[in-house]
């Protein structure tokens, strides 16, 4: 009874998790679409700056995440006694790859670098309003702080390694070589500690190493927390 009872609030966080980081996206979404349109930009262009963000990016493998794992969890219900998991064990699922321990852990250190990265050096540089700022702080505190506590209490543990912060390192890495190329081609840069028109490459690779360490500091601390439980 306590493992069912377990089980349902891990889907009903899972189901919550998911509402929410999609409602964020959309609204974002609505958000840049108009104030592209607004501006005599087209909806291609809108898209464009919309998925140039590491936010939204970290924020869409959160929403596939939580809702791999509702989907999973209800996949799982009817077959009481299998070896069937809310974290990814039934491989055969088309939605498994997301809810699996290694990738739920890689989402955990990225999501968590959106919310400190945002709230310690970008926030004061950004005031939206309206349902702009309803977006803002789903996708910058709610969603970032929920899937650190539901991975904290949900996701099971003694599934990581080591050197699983290599792997996941290659995210934050392919995403500043594409927001790099993204900017010299459109002269816009998604963050301006990686505007290199403003601050030159040299401040830009200072930043981006301060950055990518913090990540493995983060993902280190994940590891380490999964690992006790050995």
């Amino acid at each position: 009874m306590a493992q069912h009872q377990t089980l349902r609030q891990r889907v009903y966080y899972a189901v919550v998790g998911a509402i929410l980081s999609w409602l964020g996206l959309g609204i974002e979404l609505f958000v840049t679409v108009e104030r592209s349109l607004s501006r005599g930009r087209s909806f291609e262009h809108a898209l464009m700056v919309f998925f140039s963000f590491f936010t939204i990016l970290t924020n869409l493998l959160v929403a596939f995440a939580f809702t791999a794992v509702a989907l999973q969890s209800k996949g799982s219900k009817g077959s009481k006694g299998s070896n069937k998991s809310i974290a990814g064990k039934d491989r055969t699922a088309p939605w498994s790859l997301f809810s699996r321990p290694f990738i739920l852990g890689g989402i955990a250190p990225s999501i968590a670098l959106v919310g400190i990265v945002y709230n310690l050096m970008l926030r004061q540089l950004w005031h939206p309003t309206g349902w702009g700022r309803v977006a803002d702080e789903l996708m910058h505190v709610i969603v970032p702080l929920g899937f650190v506590i539901y991975w904290f209490l949900c996701v099971p543990k003694a599934e990581l390694r080591w050197r699983d912060c290599l792997t996941w390192a290659l995210y934050p890495i392919l995403y500043l070589v594409y927001a790099l190329i993204h900017g010299a081609q459109s002269g816009v840069y998604a963050y301006p500690f990686i505007d290199v028109a403003a601050i030159g490459y040299g401040a830009v690779m200072v930043n981006s190493v301060g950055i990518l360490l913090g990540f493995l500091i983060m993902a280190l601390f994940f590891i380490a927390f999964d690992r006790r439980k050995e």
